[in-house]
C-alpha cells in the first residue's frame, strides 16, 4: 500500500486526525500527506472534467453535422 494513501487511511479512518500527535514537526509531515493526496485528487476530477467537456463538444459537433445532413437531404426531396 501507497504510504501516503495509508497515512490517509490511519487519519480518517481512525479519526484520530492530529489529537495525539507529539511535535509540529509530525503535525506537518501529515499535514504535507494530505495536502499531497488532495492534489492528486484534485488533479484527477481535473483531467476527468476536461475529457468529459471534450466528450460533450464532439457529440454536439457530430449532432450539428447530422441534423444539417438531414436538412439538405430533406431540401432534395422537395425539389
Amino acid at each position: 500500500m501507497d504510504y501516503r494513501l495509508w497515512m490517509y487511511n490511519m487519519h480518517y479512518e481512525t479519526g484520530a486526525g492530529l489529537k495525539g500527535i507529539g511535535s509540529s514537526h509530525q503535525a506537518e509531515a501529515l499535514d504535507g500527506v494530505q495536502i499531497a493526496i488532495m492534489s492528486d485528487q484534485i488533479a484527477k476530477l481535473t483531467a476527468t472534467q476536461v475529457e468529459s467537456e471534450w466528450r460533450r463538444v464532439a457529440e454536439q459537433e457530430s449532432m450539428g453535422e447530422t441534423v444539417q445532413q438531414i436538412k439538405e437531404q430533406v431540401m432534395n426531396l422537395a425539389r
